[in-house]
């Protein structure tokens, strides 16, 4: 919806993307982020990265997530369901919980 935020360097470990209403998490459904990178340099200018473009994918909890045929890096993140996570060519991350 074009919103931006900035966050100060020492808080990027923390980001989190939470739900804003009586929900558990966020909604079922995809989402496009764009991350761009300011810096002050010492003389006061600033200076821009290029962005980085993310796409979210959110499933419910009973969901496989497959990203076999994904030739892009992707971070796979599972719950405590026993979903099943299935990377791809890319240079995967895959976070699992402790589901059976």
């Amino acid at each position: 919806d074009g919103t931006t935020w900035t966050v100060p360097s020492d808080e990027i470990d923390t980001l989190e993307i939470v739900a804003t209403d009586t929900n558990s998490g966020i909604d079922v459904g995809s989402y496009d982020i764009s991350l761009t990178a300011i810096s002050t340099e010492s003389n006061g200018d600033e200076a821009q990265s290029s962005p980085v473009q993310i796409s979210l994918d959110v499933s419910s909890d009973s969901d496989d997530i497959d990203q076999s045929t994904a030739v892009d890096d992707s971070y796979l993140v599972g719950g405590d369901t026993g979903t099943n996570l299935i990377g791809g060519d890319g240079d995967d991350v895959i976070l699992g919980g402790d589901g059976d």
